[in-house]
């Protein structure tokens, strides 16, 4: 059978995804008070991000809740899971007093899309992964003047933290990245 062409789907992305990571990064979301939901979402939809609950306090975590499409391949998925925590990091969801994210809510549709987008880019990258940004970038060219590289930065690197990516620094083996580790915190 022939395989479809890579434009045929509305988030190309390509890469390899260690085998245990998924299993890992619902572990790590979970602690941080993060629901992940898989969802059929057929092809169109990626993934969602929202607040639950907003505690308002330096001591607790806010609740969110994280979708992600279970349809799309692994890179896809990988690529959706860091777009829209960006979001979270980023402070599109409001103030987070624990995660110390500061209220960014202000920001337009266009720019949020444009750093939450660029935060899953320079994850993406760092870790072997080739989205397809330019493409869904292209929607938004005029946030590019309000667009502040350091805020992305800042996100990515507190992602690349929570999630302990890049992938580099995940043991491999002859098994291509099956290999047994402890994965504690």
């Amino acid at each position: 059978m022939r395989q479809l062409p890579e434009a045929a789907f509305s988030f190309p992305t390509t890469g390899g995804i260690p085998r245990a990571w998924f299993r890992f990064v619902e572990g790590q979301l979970e602690k941080a008070a993060i629901k992940l939901i898989w969802a059929d979402e057929g092809d169109r939809r990626a993934g969602c991000v929202w607040k639950e609950k907003d505690y308002n306090d330096k001591t607790r975590l806010n609740d969110v809740s994280l979708v992600v499409n279970a349809n799309h391949p692994p890179a896809t998925q990988f690529v959706t899971l860091v777009h829209e925590l960006a979001h979270l990091y980023l402070g599109h969801l409001g103030i987070d007093r624990k995660r110390g994210v500061d209220n960014r809510r202000w920001a337009d549709l266009a720019l949020r899309e444009v750093e939450a987008e660029s935060v899953a880019y320079v994850i993406a990258k760092r870790s072997g992964i080739s989205p397809r940004s330019e493409s869904y970038l292209s929607r938004y060219k005029g946030a590019f003047d309000t667009f502040q590289p350091q805020v992305v930065l800042q996100a990515a690197n507190a992602i690349e933290r929570l999630l302990r990516l890049p992938f580099a620094s995940w043991p491999t083996g002859a098994s291509g990245g099956q290999m047994s580790f402890n994965l504690g915190s």
